[in-house]
């Protein structure tokens, strides 16, 4: 289908005037600005105008919807409350009259007039409890009828495969890719923020008080040796002649027998040389006259 100039040009005011909706009520209310995704969903129903999506904190209404819609102000109303209430009970309606006050821009020259009365009588009244559902898993997705665990931290009821809370995440973050259970929970958030807010204010007194301790100097003394005199006496001078004859009789004496048996020893190598000589003349005489 070929899309006219004209059709253009209403669809991109349509885009702006639901983006400019929901800018105005986040930052007046100081909620969390939601992704707009215009580009369609998955999870698009034909009955439905638009839908949030709490655990991406994204609104959903595509093209093809937002060219349906009549009152482009009620549906991003409505999905803005989405943002603080997930079902439709009574707190969502009091919540949803508040953001359509809330998304009121007054043309320039506007003057209010408010009766007379004091705005502190309409603050004054107590806000009304929201029913939570208790019969059906408070998740947007699941919505079954089963044994619901109550969440500590937000106080709704979800069943055994949506019940563990995680911090919500930006629209197509892959980080959202692992949380294939539990539900989004916003309070959980908070308090992951308030707990490392806390953990690194005590690391940085720990810190503090280390870095303020002075070092204390160690003196070290150093030792006193005592004076020993020396009384050892130098010996008298030597004679020379005397230490010689000192040196002598210290000397081993050679015994008498040990010289024996080297001459004999001596004596016994020549004699079988001489013998080996005679054999060996007489040997060769023998062979060769």
């Amino acid at each position: 289908m070929v899309r006219s100039q004209s059709f253009e040009k209403i669809l991109e005011i349509k885009k702006k005037k639901f983006v400019e909706v929901v800018h105005n009520i986040c930052k007046r209310r100081d909620l969390p600005i939601p992704y707009i995704n215009f580009d369609g969903c998955p999870d698009e129903d034909e009955n439905q105008l638009a839908h949030y999506h709490p655990d991406t904190n994204t609104i959903c209404v595509s093209e093809k919807q937002l060219n349906q819609i009549t009152d482009l102000e009620e549906v991003a109303v409505h999905e803005v409350t989405h943002i603080l209430v997930s079902g439709h009970g009574s707190d969502f309606g009091s919540q949803e009259e508040i953001n359509s006050i809330t998304s009121f821009n007054p043309p320039a020259g506007t003057v209010f007039i408010d009766g007379g009365r004091r705005i502190e009588e309409e603050t004054s009244k107590k806000p009304k409890k929201s029913k939570i559902d208790k019969l059906m898993c408070n998740y947007h997705l699941c919505r079954k009828k089963r044994k619901l665990t109550k969440c500590k931290y937000c106080g709704s009821y979800y069943c055994k495969e949506h019940v563990k809370p995680y911090k919500p995440y930006l629209f197509r973050q892959e980080s959202n890719l692992k949380h294939k259970t539990g539900h989004p929970c916003i309070l959980y958030a908070q308090y992951l923020t308030k707990k490392d807010k806390e953990d690194k204010e005590k690391y940085h007194e720990v810190l503090d008080n280390i870095l303020k301790k002075k070092k204390k100097q160690i003196y070290v003394e150093e030792p006193v040796y005592p004076i020993i005199e020396n009384k050892i006496k130098p010996k008298e001078e030597e004679n020379p002649e005397e230490l010689l004859k000192e040196i002598e009789e210290d000397k081993p004496k050679k015994s008498p027998f040990v010289i024996k048996i080297k001459k004999k020893t001596f004596i016994l190598i020549v004699l079988i040389i001489l013998i080996i000589l005679i054999f060996w003349i007489a040997f060769y005489r023998c062979n060769y006259l």
